[in-house]
């Protein structure tokens, strides 16, 4: 009986080693997983601010135009 109690305990114990093996496996690709999506989103992230600067310099030549367009019908007004 200890020698089957033994070999059970051995069993159990390659047991208990393989599947802690694989679970650290599965965590280790979790966190790769992880990585790999906080790198996306931070890409993500660069390219919306990236749009925004693009946004931001548009609206300011929008705005310059508007005041030459403006000035130059002064000009013409004042002209007449």
């Amino acid at each position: 009986k200890r020698t089957r109690d033994h070999e059970q305990a051995v069993v159990d114990t390659k047991n208990a080693e393989d599947t802690l093996t694989t679970e650290q496996k599965n965590l280790e690709t979790k966190q790769n997983d992880l990585t790999a999506r906080k790198r996306e989103l931070d890409t993500a992230k660069e390219k919306v601010t990236d749009q925004e600067k693009v946004v931001a310099t548009t609206n300011e030549q929008h705005r310059d135009l508007r005041r030459q367009h403006e000035q130059i019908q002064q000009q013409k007004g004042n002209k007449s």
